[in-house]
């Protein structure tokens, strides 16, 4: 009648933290981008210089942070949002300054 306990356990899978990373560099994207259009010329420099300084960061922290094992996934999505979010801005920078 007595149950054996397992004294070891199956490990918890690792949540996969890619998809939140990038949510997250997509919304400070979306928070300054809106403000380089709001205040003009000298907006729009200020908004390129913040996006040319998180694709670098998120390029760099991210091609650190695969060699660690424990943070492999956050390195991942940070490599793979710069990436996107490169793509993705220089196409609105370029519309924007081609509007105005």
């Amino acid at each position: 009648m007595m149950e054996i306990l397992d004294v070891n356990p199956a490990p918890k899978p690792k949540k996969n933290s890619v998809g939140k990373v990038i949510l997250i560099n997509f919304c400070l994207l979306i928070v300054y981008l809106p403000f380089g259009l709001l205040v003009g010329e000298t907006g729009g420099g200020i908004a390129l210089s913040l996006l040319m300084i998180q694709i670098c960061f998120n390029l760099f922290a991210g091609f650190v942070m695969l060699f660690f094992r424990d943070s492999r996934s956050i390195g991942i999505g940070m490599m793979l949002s710069g990436f996107l979010i490169g793509i993705v801005a220089f196409g609105t920078c370029v519309m924007m300054f081609s509007v105005s």
